[in-house]
Parts: structure tokens; sequence; C-alpha cells
């Protein structure tokens, strides 16, 4: 039996949110992460993150480019 789960679904919210974040500066987006109370903000921020080339988003928050985990591939 095939496994038809292979891509998340993304909120039309999430995708409203992101492509108003997209030309953030990843410090800025670092910086929206960090004080966002919505869940869509927060998932719509990671996939502009992933977009960009960067993984780990568990530990989000040291230094500027690498804050909470983010590290270029």
């Amino acid at each position: 039996m095939f496994n038809f789960k292979i891509f998340n679904k993304v909120s039309t919210d999430v995708l409203t949110i992101k492509n108003d974040l997209e030309l953030n500066t990843e410090l800025q987006l670092i910086n929206k992460y960090k004080t966002a109370t919505s869940d869509d903000y927060m998932q719509a921020i990671v996939l502009i993150f992933k977009e960009r080339g960067y993984s780990a988003l568990e530990r989000l928050c040291c230094t500027n480019l690498s804050v909470k985990g983010f590290s270029a591939i």
C-alpha cells in the first residue's frame, strides 16, 4: 500500500504570511520568529528559511545567521 502523505499540507494563511515576509532579511525574520505568537506566522518563517537553504530549525537562537540552529547547507 502506498503512503500518499508525502507532502505536508500548508494552509492558505501560512502561504499568505510567507508571501508578505519573503523580502525580509534573515536577521529580520529571526527577530520576527522570536517574537511571534502565531503558529502560522512561525511556520511561514520556517518555510522561508528552508527555501533559502537553511536547516536544523529546532535549535534557533545564537548568532546572526545560525540563530536557533539555522545553519547554511
